[in-house]
């Protein structure tokens, strides 16, 4: 909620006890948050998971049709809200169930923001479905002007992250001068220290893909974390124009991001591949076979030729 310490908001929390612990809880933030939960029974050393709604967020909101699924629902629309705070909720609930204590577990999540942040990767006007499948993965369904598709969350957390997508958009365009001039950049809000060595291993497919306003069409991606960052085992991009194919890391070295790849692009149209990077010129055929090795302070988005 970005509450600092010294703010007082007003807070109504009443609960129901009993020898054996709560067994009902109601809290209410105005404008804020509001959570009803109760506990059943617990059959002998089985501890039994809480259950309920907990509504959220700072707009106005529509409770969702149809029954409460088992465990928590929550229920946010937000201006803005950084998804990886939410991801690492995921994990450790599948952390929790596979141990012991008290048992929070997320049932289904429905959330619509202006503008999110979950892997470095800025989203807006998005909606997030997420519900939790009887072998305790989690099935994720995400819809923005930048990604739209879904994403697995498997039960086991060595396992992969599944991302199975019908558009993809990365970094952003260049814009054009003509609509710049005289104009200031709209600040943007969100600004969070992305640590690539936190992020899990990713088994992407992306049936259209831009990255940085240039067409690669489709986008085949496996990843999997290091200590200190991310290791690209192999990322292909194929377009009508080009085939790319790279491997290589995105590090933190002292708290800044290094990028540092092999990338090779294959094409029959030389032309048509140098003006996609911003070269015209007067080639107008031609096979390509291009091969580079490039290392540069920024994300791998932030790659320029």
């Amino acid at each position: 909620f970005n509450k600092e310490g010294e703010q007082r908001w007003p807070t109504t929390l009443s609960m129901k006890v009993r020898s054996g612990g709560v067994e009902q809880l109601n809290l209410s933030i105005p404008d804020r948050l509001y959570a009803k939960l109760s506990k059943g029974e617990d059959s002998g050393e089985k501890k039994s998971p809480w259950r309920g709604r907990l509504l959220f967020g700072d707009k106005e909101q529509t409770l969702p049709a149809g029954k409460s699924p088992k465990g928590i629902e929550l229920v946010g629309a937000v201006e803005e809200i950084d998804l990886n705070a939410w991801f690492d909720l995921l994990k450790s609930d599948r952390m929790v169930r596979k141990g012991e204590g008290e048992r929070f577990t997320v049932g289904r999540l429905l959330l619509h923001a202006d503008r999110a942040e979950l892997f470095g990767q800025q989203l807006e006007s998005m909606m997030l479905s997420v519900t939790r499948g009887q072998e305790g993965q989690y099935q994720l369904q995400v819809s923005s002007d930048q990604m739209k598709g879904s994403l697995l969350l498997q039960e086991d957390p060595q396992l992969p992250l599944v991302v199975d997508l019908d558009h993809l958009e990365l970094g952003k365009a260049e814009p054009d001068e003509s609509e710049v001039a005289g104009q200031e950049a709209e600040p943007t809000s969100i600004n969070i220290e992305v640590d690539p060595s936190q992020f899990p291993a990713v088994e992407l497919s992306s049936q259209k893909t831009r990255i940085n306003g240039i067409d690669f069409g489709t986008l085949q991606l496996k990843t999997h974390p290091t200590k200190n960052g991310l290791f690209v085992d192999d990322a292909t991009l194929e377009s009508e124009v080009m085939r790319v194919s790279a491997q290589g890391s995105w590090m933190q070295r002292e708290g800044q991001p290094i990028s540092k790849f092999n990338i090779r692009v294959v094409g029959d149209e030389l032309g048509k591949i140098l003006s996609l990077f911003g070269y015209s010129g007067e080639i107008d055929r031609g096979d390509a076979s291009i091969h580079i090795k490039a290392e540069w302070p920024d994300r791998p988005t932030g790659f320029s030729l």
